[in-house]
């Protein structure tokens, strides 16, 4: 288990460095597109469109990254109120439901990508670019998200199961204030994932 959670974190950490240097590497692009339009009156091609591309595949990618670092956004007015054990609940079925958006986006994007691919469909600008190709690229991070969400929500269920509540928390819990503090002095003291003790 401890592996596999060990290789499922390092996929995801590999592809956040890359969509983050995909991301510098547009951001200079448009940039230099930019300065070029003002002092050399000359534009790079599809730098608005490569730009879009990167934004869209290093979102999609990011969703997993932030699901294993517990960084999306929670609604916790309640939650914090809660007896520990309607925590560890509430925790599972937020993971559970955020697998089941995974599934409906990842299905209708299915179609999509096979649709676009199948007829050869290009973008409508000067790159001409067959928009299969980015669409994979986007379409394998939501497919990877999916993966991450459902893989996490097997987990935390069994670890709820088990009575496991602080693996539930470790794993899928929302961020408390004080959790927030720690990590931002320390990003090495977040709590590793795995069994934890019975409470």
């Amino acid at each position: 288990m401890q592996s596999l959670d060990r290789g499922i974190e390092w996929v995801c950490e590999k592809a956040a460095l890359v969509c983050g240097a995909m991301l510098i590497a547009s951001a200079i692009y448009v940039s230099a597109d930019l300065i070029a339009r003002k002092i050399l009156n000359l534009s790079f091609v599809g730098a608005n469109e490569i730009s879009g591309y990167v934004l869209a595949i290093s979102t999609a990618w990011a969703f997993s990254y932030a699901l294993l670092k517990r960084s999306h956004i929670r609604i916790d007015v309640f939650y914090r109120y809660l007896p520990r054990p309607w925590r560890a609940a509430v925790d599972v079925v937020a993971v559970a439901a955020l697998a089941g958006f995974a599934a409906i986006f990842v299905w209708f994007a299915n179609r999509y990508f096979f649709q676009v691919w199948g007829r050869g469909t290009r973008s409508i600008t000067s790159l001409a670019l067959p928009l299969w190709i980015p669409m994979l690229a986007w379409y394998a991070g939501w497919i990877a998200f999916l993966i991450v969400s459902v893989y996490l929500t097997m987990v935390s269920a069994w670890a709820y199961c088990r009575g496991e509540l602080a693996a539930v928390e470790a794993r899928v819990g929302s961020i408390s204030e004080e959790e927030e503090v720690e990590l931002e002095i320390d990003p090495d003291a977040r709590p590793a994932p795995g069994p934890r003790s019975r409470t």
